[in-house]
This record gives structure tokens, C-alpha cells and sequence, in this order.
């Protein structure tokens, strides 16, 4: 599962990084966006250990 899954996550990361690029610097570094990267980066890691929890049991 988690192979099935890691492109997938690769990508929208990539995506979501570029996107907050092309805003500009100044945008980039605001407090929202750090949030929004934090609260994503978290979702992905839970769900990262979810499927490793899957794998073993």
C-alpha cells in the first residue's frame, strides 16, 4: 500500500510547494502558508504510519 501511495504523496507535495512558489517570496514565507505546511506535513505522516501499522499487522 504505502508503495502504491508514495508517488502519489511525491506529487502532491511537489505541487503544493510550486504553487506556493509562484506566489512570490513574500507570500511564501507568511504565516498561513508555514501552517498549511505544517498541518499538511502531518496528514502525511499519519498517514505514512497508518500504512506501515497495515503492513505489519
Amino acid at each position: 500500500m504505502q508503495k502504491f501511495l508514495a508517488p502519489f504523496l511525491k506529487v502532491l507535495w511537489l505541487r503544493m510547494s510550486i504553487s506556493d512558489a509562484h506566489r512570490g517570496p513574500a507570500a511564501y514565507h507568511t504565516k498561513l502558508s508555514m501552517d498549511k505546511a505544517r498541518v499538511v506535513r502531518r496528514w502525511l505522516i499519519w498517514i505514512y504510519l497508518g500504512n506501515e501499522l497495515v503492513e505489519q499487522g
